[in-house]
């Protein structure tokens, strides 16, 4: 009787295929010679899911790749028949919904009607890409290197975690179709972004915090993880340099009421970013729309920053008490939680 072992590089391949990529990972160890069969078949089932053109992402994270797109499909269904532009209505009217539940006092600043953001709306999508950020932010993407249907459904579908994060933890299709677009956005630039080498700071607490998005941030869960432990996340994280501490109190932000600097008082997530290697991504990816805003007169409100896609998994490396540490030579009067990043 024939083994797998008996068969040829062309039949394993098929027989591979009918694998999941936990599945495979643990084929990949079994036997000499079947982890490059297997990137081999991870490389060729991603890049027809993702439409990734030839050449494109020679990555060295096939396998954790197709992992993280198979969960995303477990959590959310496949890539639906509709697209993102389908979906931007009701992204854009629940995103405002959970914001006006979060800021009470000043609800009435959002616009919680879908049909506001319907063709024919104030706030239709077509409206949306003729307002001048939206096409400054499209075009610095696109000079970046970004393909010009990305840099347009990552801009029109940007800061929507309220709306699609409970999607993944309750496993819902609602914004499927966004999900799988900017998670495959992110699995496109991640092969040629470029890694910092410094690290790069995000806020826990306050309405913009990452804890207000994903309760996985809150301090008390991170603490009670600790050193070595591990989470997933359920939406997109945003970092920036460490210019933006300005004292030891913390990190500051331009506060556009008062047209002045405030600190924010906030426990403070630092990202330890390295190279990408069979395990995934270990770097944020850069977002130059902001780079293009700081060269002009209102740079100063906009500084510099990063994100991490959703379904990153992050691994808790470090804690530090406050005044422990220090950043720009300021001993900052934050808790720390020095963290690496690892998605597919």
């Amino acid at each position: 009787m024939l083994s797998l072992c008996d068969l040829d590089d062309e039949l394993l391949c098929c027989a591979f295929r009918s694998l999941s990529a936990h599945e495979m990972a643990r084929v990949a160890c079994a036997r000499a010679g079947w982890g490059a069969l297997v990137t081999r078949v991870a490389e060729e089932q991603l890049r027809l899911r993702r439409k990734l053109p030839t050449g494109q992402g020679a990555w060295p994270c096939w396998l954790r790749s197709l992992a993280a797109l198979q969960l995303l499909e477990c959590l959310v269904g496949p890539m639906p028949t509709r697209t993102w532009r389908d979906e931007f209505p009701a992204l854009r009217a629940e995103e405002s919904r959970r914001r006006a539940q979060l800021n009470a006092d000043d609800a009435s600043q959002y616009f919680t009607d879908e049909s506001d953001y319907m063709p024919g709306g104030v706030f239709a999508l077509d409206s949306f890409l003729q307002e001048d950020y939206a096409k400054d932010a499209v075009q610095a993407k696109v000079a970046a290197g970004w393909a010009a249907a990305d840099a347009v459904a990552f801009e029109a579908t940007n800061e929507s975690d309220l709306a699609f994060a409970p999607s993944l933890r309750e496993r819902q299709d609602r914004f499927a179709a966004t999900l799988h677009t900017r998670c495959g956005i992110a699995s496109r630039l991640a092969g040629d972004a470029a890694v910092p080498q410094e690290r790069l700071f995000g806020m826990i607490d306050g309405v913009d915090g990452l804890a207000h998005g994903d309760a996985v941030w809150a301090v008390g869960r991170m603490l009670e993880c600790g050193v070595g432990g591990s989470f997933t996340t359920s939406c997109e994280c945003s970092c920036v340099q460490g210019t933006q501490f300005r004292d030891e109190a913390g990190c500051s932000f331009f506060d556009h009421d008062t047209q002045s600097w405030r600190c924010w008082d906030s426990a403070i997530v630092a990202v330890r970013s390295s190279p990408p290697d069979s395990s995934g991504f270990h770097a944020p990816i850069f977002d130059p729309v902001t780079q293009q805003r700081r060269t002009r007169a209102y740079a100063v409100q906009n500084p510099v920053s990063w994100w991490v896609p959703a379904l990153s998994r992050i691994t808790i490396e470090e804690v530090h008490a406050p005044g422990e540490w220090q950043v720009r030579g300021l001993r900052v009067r934050q808790r720390l939680f020095v963290v690496s990043i690892s998605f597919g």
